[in-house]
């Protein structure tokens, strides 16, 4: 929707015309970023967002899940305890993927790929989180700029 309304209007939606250069080119990067699949984030979403992704080779992950791991406890009110050993096997599989995609991972087990991929995401999120925010305060300083479209 903002991708529609906002990013490819035609013509140019006014306050994304009114950015500064260093806002645009803050608005740009999170554009090539989210547009390109091969990203962290991108991939921990397409991968786990809503339903799993059926072709996750979880077998690697299963079999690095240790003694302690592989222990459940059934009780009157087990509180999902395998939902969640299944969500961390799904999540070790993706932040490997991850690490995968980033290189350097073939003399790497599996949780070192996995903490790998966890630092790449990690990272990615930081500098959205920056860009982000420099483009938020763009369309704030348009907002409160005499003669600059208000923006509600």
């Amino acid at each position: 929707m903002l991708d529609e309304r906002f990013l490819k209007s035609n013509p140019t939606d006014p306050a994304i015309a009114a950015l500064s250069g260093d806002h645009k080119e803050n608005l740009e990067w999170l554009q090539g970023y989210f547009d390109t699949k091969d990203t962290a984030l991108r991939i921990i979403r397409d991968k786990s967002a809503f339903h799993y992704d059926k072709q996750l080779n979880l077998d690697e992950a299963v079999a690095d899940v240790t003694e302690d791991e592989r222990r459940v406890y059934l009780a009157e009110h087990p509180a999902n305890g395998l939902y969640y050993l299944g969500s961390s096997i799904v999540f070790r599989t993706v932040f490997a993927i991850v690490a995968d995609k980033a290189g350097g991972t073939s003399a790497m087990s599996q949780i070192e790929r996995m903490q790998k991929g966890v630092d790449v995401a990690l990272t990615d999120v930081q500098e959205v989180n920056v860009r982000l925010h420099a483009v938020l305060y763009g369309l704030e300083r348009i907002s409160i700029s005499p003669g600059h479209i208000r923006m509600s």
